[in-house]
C-alpha cells in the first residue's frame, strides 16, 4: 500500500500515510485450503456463488450465474528500518496530524496504528477477491470486468505527542481507542486486484452481499452472515489518556473520535517475491518488482452535510 487517507467528520483531522512513509506489507496469496479439512496446500481457483447483485449486462438473476473464482489472502503490515530491514510486524507508519482542541485551539498529535493481536500473534487483514470468468455471468461478454475486491481487518489507534496551541500535553503511553477500528476497504472503479488502484471506504461506494458467506472457502468468515453496504470508519472514544493524574480521555475523544469517516488507500504494484527480513525490498522476480509509491490519493467525499 503506497498511501492512505482518512478524514474525520467535521474536519477533525486528515491522515495521510505516504508516499514518503508508505505502508509496506507482506501478502500471503491464497490461504491453505486443499483439502478444506486439515488443509495441506492451497488453490487459487476456488469457486463460490456470486454473492452480490447482478451487473447491468446480466440476462439472468444471480442465482442462475455460474460459480465464480474466489481467492482469500492475508495482508500483514511490516515496519521497516531506514536501511530496509524488518523492524516490527503488524505496525503501520506513524503520522503527524492537525486537530482542533476545545473547538478552536490549533493542536497537533502523532497517530500510531497497529494491527490487532490474538494470543500475541498479529491478526492479518483478509483480502477477498471475487473474479467471474467470461462465461460465469450470462449476458456479460467479459465477466472479469465485474470482479469485486475488499480488504478488511482491525487496527488499534493510539495518540501521543499532543501539542495544544504549541504547548506539549502529556497523554501517557496508553492513550488509545477503547476498541479497535474496523476497516472494510472496497476496490474502487479501475482498481486491479492485487495490482494497482484505489481502495476506499465511505457511504455509497459499494453494496454489500445479498447472500451469506457460507462457503467453507471463506474459512473463519464461514457462516458469519452478510457483508453490509460500504460506510465510513467509526473512530471510537479514547481511553487511558492521562496527564499528571488528570484524565484527558474526553478531551482527546472530542478532538479525534467520530462516526462515518471516509478512507481512501492507493495501492502500488506488488512485488512477487519472497520476504527477506534483512532486505525487505530485495526482489528475486525480474519484471515483478515493486513500482515506486504513488502520490497521496484524493480526499474521499465527506458525509453529506459535513464541512470540507
Amino acid at each position: 500500500m503506497a498511501t492512505q487517507g482518512l478524514v474525520a467528520r467535521s474536519s477533525k483531522m486528515y491522515i495521510t500515510i505516504g508516499p514518503d512513509n508508505p505502508i509496506i506489507a507482506a501478502l500471503r496469496y491464497g490461504r491453505a485450503n486443499e483439502p478444506i479439512e486439515n488443509p495441506t496446500g492451497y488453490s487459487a481457483a476456488n469457486r463460490v456463488a456470486w454473492p452480490f447483485d447482478a451487473p447491468a449486462c446480466a440476462t439472468v438473476p444471480p442465482d442462475e450465474f455460474g460459480l465464480v473464482q474466489y481467492v482469500l489472502s492475508d495482508f500483514t503490515a511490516l515496519s521497516i528500518t531506514p536501511d530496509g530491514k524488518l523492524d516490527e510486524v503488524g505496525v503501520l507508519p506513524s503520522v503527524r496530524v492537525n486537530l482542533l482542541a476545545f473547538g478552536s485551539l490549533p493542536a497537533t498529535a502523532t497517530i500510531s496504528l497497529a494491527m490487532t493481536r490474538s494470543g500475541g500473534e498479529v491478526t492479518p487483514w483478509a483480502v477477498h477477491v471475487w473474479a467471474p470468468g467470461s462465461s460465469d455471468i450470462p449476458g456479460c461478454a467479459n465477466g472479469t470486468e465485474f470482479y469485486r475486491a475488499m480488504v478488511e481487518g482491525q487496527a488499534d489507534v493510539r495518540i501521543h505527542d499532543l501539542e495544544i496551541d504549541g504547548v506539549p500535553v502529556d497523554l501517557g503511553p496508553s492513550c488509545q481507542t477503547e476498541r479497535p477500528v474496523d476497516l472494510r476497504l472496497w476496490g474502487e472503479e479501475g482498481y486491479q486486484a492485487l495490482r494497482t488502484g484505489n481502495l476506499a471506504q465511505f457511504d455509497g461506494l459499494a453494496t454489500g452481499t445479498r447472500i451469506p458467506l457460507d462457503s467453507p472457502y471463506y474459512f473463519e468468515h464461514n457462516g458469519r452472515g452478510l457483508i453490509p453496504d460500504s460506510t465510513g470508519v467509526d473512530i471510537p472514544p479514547f481511553v487511558g489518556c492521562a496527564s499528571e493524574g488528570d484524565d484527558l480521555s474526553s478531551i482527546v475523544t472530542a478532538m479525534a473520535s467520530g462516526p462515518n469517516n471516509p478512507v481512501r488507500v492507493s495501492q502500488a504494484q506488488p512485488m512477487y517475491s519472497g520476504v527477506d527480513p534483512d532486505d525487505i525490498f530485495k526482489c528475486d522476480a525480474p519484471g515483478f518488482c515493486p513500482a515506486p509509491p504513488t502520490s497521496a490519493p484524493p480526499m474521499p467525499p465527506l458525509p453529506e452535510g459535513e464541512a470540507p
